[in-house]
């Protein structure tokens, strides 16, 4: 047992070995990954331990801005905070292992803890900085690379393994080749250029791999005179009046390299073409390296106008080739949502925030929703629609506000019109506006659409629940058919996947028109939300126009066929909403493979979308230490602070439908003692059914795990149960047989609010 704690603590770098181990072997591996904007730099410290005979990591460490976007612009403004953080999980995408000695060793986990308080500046006091004074550390043993200002940390670490390694295995067919460049020497030319080349906001199917296909499709999307054919791994290419190239494709990042040989006439260098995704732009960076055969000519190759000139040719052909490519290409990740807002005259009173209008609040908060989504950076290219419903009971009592639109400005302008007074027909309006809705879907080949209710009233026409139900719809009826001639299309029939998401806009929990919204979303698969002002309306339209984007890839390499393969099923089942499926699948899959922090944040994503605040607030902050600064974390981290609130208000309103549903029964007891059992069954026995299943799941939504609390729970559920059986055995008798049950029932509810 002891030497298992040893061998531990050794692994976490917490105990220090004795002197025996003198004689060990050690190594320290300076590594880069790719992965993300620019990539990073970091130094693994791993040991031969001859006592445990055993192989221990010490740790591997990086050198990170503690907020990354002030490292960002910490290039221009100055230093600021940095700490050292564990990159044990992070790609290796490069690495140079070098053996060193105990000394040399202990010198670099000291200059490790030195940086542990250094402050960070891009480009002077960075990953590759803190990598480099390790390396320098070494007695003069191997040699540096001279550090350009633009140099990324995968080039850096690159060449310094090509400077401590002159054999060429990149292309053995091609042994003129060079990938060494000494920087001391006049002739040596360094340049870089940029390009954005698509915008996956305006088009969802701009991708890194979409761009990185076509750039391989055609040698004029590498190389100047490059010529159609497509490129080929370690393929040769003749350039007229230059000589040749030889190009070599990697995969992470994306990237196209070429590699002079003898009779080019800017030999000896490289020239290495990366995509990389950018916020929402897909960029082509390309960057020029080498000793040419005089001065003169490695001040022309990194001339900036040369350099324009000859690249910004080739950076065009390919941005118009992908240009005409994303025309014909659909991904089907356009989001289509149609708002419907109850304008009836009860809109023009106050709402909960005291003397604003309803409606006044409804158009602040919508413009702000529409202004977010604007923004968004999840690659969805959102598309909204605006109805208003109010008057009498016609087939079709809804106000066109604005068409469809993804310029979302345009819309924001047009809600500014609307004005209230009237009825609410609003299962008249839902009919109309969902063949709409459904219209648009089939002219546009999409499948699914949303539809956002507002209403503030119960429904003043047709009934929206059947005899008999109390707020629960079947469950998930997602399909259904809707008539084009109704919806100005001709003849046929339209299939669709719409789903409703509706807000009861300062209604009082438990209330005939709450239930009508409930049902109204369960029945197709949506979701409901109570509102009572403003903010609470901002915080609602957030969440319902929320896109649940998963990670397509596994983080960690080498995972069996079958694990792949039930990732690529659970991210399938994310993109077509089947979120009660696909959150099974992710609890599984984390089971299994706890490290893979794709895979938690898939997981988290899932528990989001099924109400499981607690438990995705917990799986987003694991996704974000398993994985130590990714592209996406600020978005994660407003994310994270989102739900938080939103669980506290959850829980809130919680305890207001346990209230309502106290009231309820106490309600409905009263009827029971006036002999109205007969007509009062059929709701109440809905009412049983349906908020017995409610109970069940009431801990785990709120996050409640003491014992105490789970038993009441589960006693009112079952309570509610028995009612329901004994309702369903003789509902002429039922009021006789079931109040013992009902008193017990009220009086565990009564204890369980207590305890909220």
């Amino acid at each position: 047992m002891r030497i298992k704690i040893i061998c531990y603590l050794i692994f976490l770098g917490l105990f220090q070995a004795s002197e025996a181990d003198c004689q060990s072997k050690k190594f320290l591996t300076f590594y880069a990954t790719r992965d993300g904007n620019v990539g990073h730099a970091f130094v693994s410290f791993l040991r031969e331990d001859s006592n445990l005979q055993m192989t221990v990591l010490d740790g591997c460490w990086g050198f990170y801005p503690q907020n990354s976007i002030a490292g960002g612009a910490s290039f221009l403004i100055g230093p600021v905070t940095g700490q050292i953080r564990n990159d044990f999980q992070t790609q290796k995408d490069i690495g140079f292992t070098v053996e060193v000695n105990k000394l040399e060793y202990e010198k670099a986990l000291s200059i490790k803890q030195k940086w542990e308080s250094a402050s960070y500046q891009l480009t002077a006091k960075d990953c590759i900085s803190f990598a480099t004074e390790i390396a320098e550390s070494l007695s003069g043993r191997i040699n540096l690379p001279q550090r350009s200002t633009f140099d990324l940390p995968h080039d850096y670490i690159e060449e310094l393994k090509l400077l401590n390694n002159s054999t060429n295995n990149i292309c053995p067919l091609h042994s003129d080749i060079v990938t060494e460049y000494s920087r001391s020497r006049p002739n040596f030319h360094m340049y870089t250029l940029s390009a954005e080349i698509c915008d996956s906001l305006l088009n969802p199917c701009c991708t890194k791999e979409f761009v990185f296909d076509i750039m391989k499709s055609s040698g004029n999307f590498t190389a100047p005179y490059a010529g159609s054919n497509p490129v080929q791994d370690c393929g040769e290419i003749k350039l007229p009046g230059f000589g040749s190239i030889v190009t070599k494709l990697g995969n992470r990042p994306r990237s196209i390299t070429n590699f002079t040989k003898s009779n080019h006439r800017l030999h000896e260098g490289k020239v290495v073409r990366y995509v990389v995704k950018v916020g929402t732009k897909v960029n082509v960076y390309t960057v020029g390296i080498g000793n040419n055969e005089s001065e003169w000519k490695a001040w022309l190759n990194q001339n900036s106008l040369s350099v324009q000139l000859v690249w910004g040719g080739v950076n065009d052909k390919l941005k118009n080739e992908v240009k005409k490519k994303l025309k014909d290409k659909n991904c089907g990740l356009t989001a289509s949502t149609l708002f419907l807002f109850d304008l009836s005259g009860s809109m023009n009173s106050a709402g909960g925030s005291g003397s604003i209008p309803k409606l006044t609040e409804a158009k602040a908060a919508s413009k702000l929703t529409l202004n977010d989504l604007q923004k968004n950076q999840s690659g969805v290219v959102n598309e909204v629609g605006v109805l208003g419903f109010s008057g009498g009971c016609s087939n079709d009592p809804t106000i066109p506000i604005s068409g469809f639109e993804t310029n979302l400005s345009l819309v924001e302008t047009r809600i500014n019109s609307m004005r209230a007074g009237g009825g609410t027909p609003l299962a008249e309006a839902i009919a109309a506006a969902e063949c709409k809705l459904a219209y648009h879907l089939q002219q546009n080949n999409q499948e699914n659409g949303k539809l956002i209710i507002l209403s503030d009233g119960v429904a003043t026409c047709q009934k929206i629940r059947p005899n008999g139900v109390y707020n629960s719809a079947p469950l998930q009826q997602t399909q259904r058919t809707i008539s084009a001639n109704l919806c100005g299309g001709g003849s046929g029939t339209i299939p669709n996947k719409i789903k409703y998401y509706t807000i009861g806009f300062n209604i009082a929990p438990g209330t005939p028109a709450e239930r009508d919204l409930q049902y109204l979303a369960q029945l197709s698969g949506g979701k409901y939300l109570n509102v009572q002002n403003q903010v609470q309306l901002e915080r609602a339209f957030k969440k319902f126009n929320r896109s649940y984007v998963p990670k397509e890839n596994p983080a960690l390499p080498n995972l069996s066929a079958p694990v792949n393969t039930s990732f690529s099923k659970g991210v399938s089942q994310i993109k077509s909403e089947e979120f009660k499926k696909a959150l099974k699948l992710w609890e599984d899959f984390a089971k299994k493979n706890g490290q893979d922090c794709h895979g938690i944040y898939n997981l988290a994503l899932m528990q989001e979308a099924n109400d499981f605040y607690k438990d995705a607030i917990d799986n987003y902050k694991k996704y974000l230490n398993l994985c130590p600064t990714p592209p996406d974390q600020i978005f994660v981290e407003k994310q994270i602070k989102f739900l938080e609130e939103e669980f506290n208000q959850f829980i809130l309103f919680q305890k207001e439908i346990l209230i309502s549903d106290l009231a309820y029964l106490e309600l409905h007891f009263e009827k029971i003692q006036n002999g109205q059992s007969i007509a009062l069954a059929e709701e109440f026995k809905g009412f049983l059914k349906e908020k017995g299943d409610y109970y069940v799941h009431l801990p785990k939504m709120i996050g409640r795990s003491d014992k105490l609390f789970q038993r009441n729970a589960k006693e009112v559920a079952n309570g509610l149960k028995r009612c329901a059986k004994t309702i369903l055995k003789n509902p002429h008798k039922w009021d006789r047989d079931a109040t013992p049950f009902l008193s017990m029932t009220y009086l565990n509810l009564e204890a369980l609010i207590e305890k909220f």
